[in-house]
């Protein structure tokens, strides 16, 4: 499973589940629900990559990566640095995301637009996404602020004692994962739609590995980690 295959809920899935999706009379539950376990002897081009510099980032970039900054900072976190691969994997997702749309479009002169969904985020790949709508195309700035209080907002659904993941508080998890260390991130228009694709190193939202990894909201006062 690479990332390359999307259901009909827009989530990962791998070539198998692809099939049995495609069939109408079977159910979304019958997915393989593979658990993707951490491996510690993974080496990555990411972590030989260099930080990139404020001041290299666009608008969009630098205010997705300080609204994550100041949240982790409330959790007793190391902050994220960014990652240019990681930004450039998220663009080729959104475009993904774009491609399968007009392809849809080709096939049937009335296909439905991109649905306008949740974020979503699945065990252990380390990416969320989102498309929302945003019809006035408010400001780079608004944009990331809007997103990462929503990402943010899932924690609600979130159960410390379990250890165990949470579809729902995924984004929120994945956020504040104590192990993630980069950030790549791309914002997309697609008409009136805004397609947000986050990708994180290393991935977090690992099955029973919750309680080492987000820790409880920290009473502090708000500013940026690091600072």
């Amino acid at each position: 499973m690479d990332g390359s295959i999307l259901d009909g809920h827009g989530r990962m899935a791998c070539v198998d589940c692809a099939r049995k999706l495609s069939d109408a009379s079977l159910k979304n539950e019958q997915r393989c629900q593979v658990i993707v376990k951490h491996s510690p002897k993974d080496t990555s081009i990411y972590d030989k990559e260099m930080d990139v510099k404020d001041a290299d980032l666009s608008e969009f970039e630098k205010s997705f990566m300080d609204n994550h900054n100041t949240l982790r900072f409330k959790h007793a976190v190391k902050p994220l640095t960014w990652s240019n691969k990681l930004t450039a994997k998220a663009r080729a997702w959104a475009i993904h995301l774009i491609a399968e749309q007009e392809r849809e479009k080709k096939r049937n002169s009335k296909a439905k637009p991109l649905k306008i969904h949740t974020s979503t985020n699945d065990k252990g790949f380390g990416q969320t996404c989102c498309i929302i709508p945003a019809f006035a195309r408010p400001t780079a700035t608004i944009m990331a602020d809007k997103v990462c209080d929503q990402w943010y907002s899932s924690g609600k659904e979130f159960k410390a004692e379990d250890n165990t993941f949470i579809q729902e508080a995924a984004p929120f998890t994945q956020m504040v994962w104590r192990e993630s260390s980069k950030l790549g991130a791309c914002l997309m228009w697609y008409g009136e739609m805004a397609i947000i694709v986050a990708n994180y190193y290393p991935a977090g939202n690992y099955e029973q590995e919750f309680i080492k990894n987000v820790t409880n909201y920290q009473n502090t006062s708000p500013r940026r980690a690091g600072v």
